[in-house]
């Protein structure tokens, strides 16, 4: 089952466009992280990797609660560069 879950994030995250990431981390840095919270270009780039999988959950969840699969939908916010 997580294989199944981890192949079908990996699989979201090819189809969301890369300049959509791009500016939606950009967003999210601005708004929740300022430019002060990384501690170096690693860290950032773990927790870019990090927000684009689930930056990549979060349209795909929205994308069937607008077929009706869900009641509710997510969104981008102060954790979505961690992981749960």
């Amino acid at each position: 089952m997580k294989l199944f879950i981890a192949l079908a994030l990996i699989v979201s995250v090819s189809a969301v466009p890369l300049q959509e990431l791009e500016s939606e981390w950009i967003a999210f840095k601005n708004e929740f992280r300022g430019n002060s919270y990384f501690g170096g270009e690693g860290e950032e780039s773990v927790r870019r990797q990090i927000f684009e999988t689930n930056y990549a959950y979060i349209t795909a969840h929205n994308a069937e609660a607008d077929k009706g699969l869900h009641t509710f939908r997510l969104g981008v916010n102060q954790f979505a560069d961690m992981t749960n």
